[in-house]
């Protein structure tokens, strides 16, 4: 019974924040040792994927927790929160998004070499879509700005972290863009 209360006032913390977060947070909010909290985290975990009727999942990115919605009710929510007026990403966006998410953290110049072409304009527009994020700057003449993939790319394409990224041609779009679809197929109806 004390384990099922552990559960309810996790996953209750994990919805109010609606962010991803970190095992202290969690432990020290459920009054729960580290090692006992991560117990629990997986118990909660695998209470949701067998659960059928419930819409939502437990993921971890980056050593962080995540409430969110499981893979099979990821269209429905998408036509809850379709912006009006957002254009699908371009080929040039994927290849840039790519360049990014291969080399980070990167700087617009480093992405510019890779693509052979002005990224400026494609950079800034992933940035405020939130899938790169400035992660810095680097430490040279200049100082330019430093980029990387940012959580909410980690949340959307199902990757817990960065390095689960699997190896591919860099700027092979049409990959990337089977990438995309062989993740939905390969996923489960619910999360990992």
């Amino acid at each position: 019974m004390a384990n099922e209360n552990k559960l309810s006032e996790l996953e209750a913390l994990l919805y109010a924040a609606g962010d991803p977060l970190d095992l202290a947070t969690l432990a020290s909010c459920s009054e729960t040792d580290q090692e006992v909290c991560v117990e629990l985290l997986h118990e909660l975990q695998e209470k949701l994927e067998e659960d059928k009727a419930c819409g939502l999942c437990l993921r971890e990115i980056e050593g962080r927790w995540l409430l969110t919605i499981k893979l099979s009710c990821k269209e429905s929510c998408a036509r809850l929160f379709r912006p009006g007026h957002q254009a699908p990403l371009s080929s040039a966006a994927y290849e840039t998004l790519a360049a990014v998410l291969y080399n980070q953290p990167v700087t617009r110049a480093q992405v510019e070499e890779v693509r052979g072409v002005n990224s400026d304009g494609i950079m800034s527009r992933l940035e405020e879509r939130g899938l790169i994020e400035s992660c810095g700057v680097l430490e040279q003449v200049g100082r330019p700005a430093l980029f990387r993939v940012s959580e909410r790319f980690l949340i959307e394409s199902g990757l817990r972290s960065a390095e689960d990224i699997p190896a591919m041609d860099l700027l092979m779009v049409d990959s990337l863009r089977q990438w995309e679809e062989s993740a939905d197929e390969q996923k489960p109806d619910d999360c990992d």
